[in-house]
């Protein structure tokens, strides 16, 4: 077989896979302090090897990677919660037909503990505000999260109130139990870490020890807390349910479109004032999800209302060719699969970038 047909033959196999693909269980992220995009984890590597999508939830603006910044974990975990809640509502609603993981870390636990359950938080939303900073359980309309992987958690710290720097002492108020929108919850805790070496017993997960640092080389336990998102167990465990829900049948229900839903955080006039920008950007995400990575002819939409998220866009493409250039040829000497790493990577920078974008649009029609 000439190397030509070879190549042919490869990228049918592609096209006729690329609509199984969208069926398959769908990966959510959300990260901890300062967390994002991170090369070293299922954010990465690890996801773009076993072909899984990945949605992003990070907490990342200009100025949070100053040293100060770092206070407004706890002033600002309501607010979090709330982003996240909206994030999830959208991912779910704009996928209708995937089963969904989600994978939190670190702080990124607390805060999507808070968004799926509910609890008490600080943050500067209207939202919180009105209801004393407590935040109402998710509604997903039927929707549920099939699988929910926690890794370095500092839940445990809501029990225990010798332990210093407990959730109580932060103004984080959560209950203890499986979130009822989960139907299962695997935690992944290191006794060497020291932010999850309390939650080794945490009520309705099944809790998984991992030892990945000795305690000479990790004095700080930084090498603990961080490594969980490449560590074997967890992978396996991620990539094991990824099958099985594959394999499972797809019957739920549809969350309702985006112009019947309330916009969280914004009162009747300004859902009215945000209402006009509804059609536009549901037209551009099913204009990014209808786009074919295996094709040449991609061509991506974006929102382009804010310099903020075009600066993002920007930087978020200069990384997927970067990626591109040190990508590997593949098993069969072609760099098909790094071609189509990079065009799903651009989707997916469009599809952050038309996100910013709407979030920007919120805040302005709540007057902030």
């Amino acid at each position: 077989m000439s190397a030509r047909v070879s190549r042919f033959a490869f990228l049918l196999l592609i096209a006729i896979a690329l609509p199984a693909l969208a069926k398959d269980p769908l990966v959510i992220v959300v990260h901890g302090l300062g967390g994002g995009n991170r090369a070293d984890g299922w954010s990465g590597e690890v996801a773009n090897a076993y072909g899984t999508e990945v949605k992003e939830i990070t907490f990342r603006y200009e100025g949070r990677d100053t040293p100060e910044s770092y206070k407004d974990f706890a002033r600002k975990a309501g607010d979090w919660a709330l982003e996240v809640q909206r994030q999830i509502t959208d991912i779910t609603r704009d996928n209708p037909d995937r089963r969904i993981v989600v994978v939190s870390h670190s702080w990124g636990t607390v805060v999507t503990k808070l968004a799926l359950d509910g609890g008490t938080a600080g943050g500067n939303s209207r939202e919180l505000a009105v209801n004393d900073n407590h935040i109402k359980p998710l509604d997903l309309n039927g929707v549920s999260i099939d699988e929910w992987v926690t890794l370095g958690s500092p839940l445990g710290r809501a029990e225990g109130a010798r332990v210093a720097g407990t959730l109580d002492q932060l103004g984080v108020d959560v209950s203890p139990g499986r979130p009822k929108l989960v139907k299962n919850w695997t935690n992944f805790y290191d006794t060497n870490d020291p932010v999850s070496a309390y939650s080794h017993n945490l009520e309705g997960a099944k809790n998984i020890g991992v030892t990945n640092a000795a305690i000479w080389v990790d004095v700080f336990g930084l090498r603990a807390h961080t490594k969980l998102w490449t560590e074997r167990q967890v992978t396996r465990h991620i990539w094991n349910r990824i099958q099985e829900l594959a394999a499972q049948p797809l019957p739920r229900p549809r969350p309702p479109p985006a112009h019947d839903r309330n916009t969280p955080g914004l009162d009747a006039a300004g859902a009215a004032c945000f209402e006009r920008h509804r059609v536009r950007i549901a037209e551009l995400r099913a204009h990014n999800r209808a786009q074919d990575p295996a094709s040449s002819s991609l061509y991506t939409k974006t929102l382009g209302t804010d310099s903020e998220c075009g600066k993002a866009y920007g930087a978020c493409i200069d990384e997927a060719k970067a990626r591109a250039k040190i990508c590997p040829p593949g098993a069969d000497g072609t760099y098909t699969q790094c071609f189509i790493a990079e065009n799903r990577a651009w989707v997916q920078c469009a599809q952050n970038e038309i996100d910013c974008g709407e979030r920007i649009l919120i805040r302005k029609c709540a007057g902030r």
